[in-house]
């Protein structure tokens, strides 16, 4: 673990977060949602191998895009700095992941 003094900020790094002001700041794998999107993912993958023929091919599609979109939002939300910004990332996970229940739901 090291200090690094930044202007008027003192950041303490260490492997699994920072304290930046006395603040916790952990990395977005560690977010409970992001874990839980990871396991999502999981078993969307397993759940693309079931239907049969040509429904196969572009449900696995659909399934691969929404899984990756999910993680990546969650993912690139955590990256912003602002409320705003990172609660417009979670409203794109969410509506990847609806997306993906309506071609669940027509096939």
């Amino acid at each position: 673990m090291g200090i690094v003094k930044s202007s008027n900020r003192q950041v303490v790094k260490s492997s699994s977060r920072q304290i930046v002001d006395g603040v916790p700041v952990f990395s977005f794998e560690q977010l409970e949602v992001y874990q839980l999107a990871r396991h999502l993912s999981g078993r969307l993958a397993k759940l693309a191998k079931l239907p049969p023929g040509d429904e196969r091919f572009r449900l696995k599609s659909q399934i691969e895009t929404a899984k990756l979109s999910l993680t990546s939002a969650i993912a690139e939300g955590h990256g912003r700095y602002t409320y705003k910004d990172r609660k417009h990332y979670c409203y794109e996970a969410r509506g990847s992941l609806q997306e993906l229940v309506d071609d669940i739901n027509e096939r």
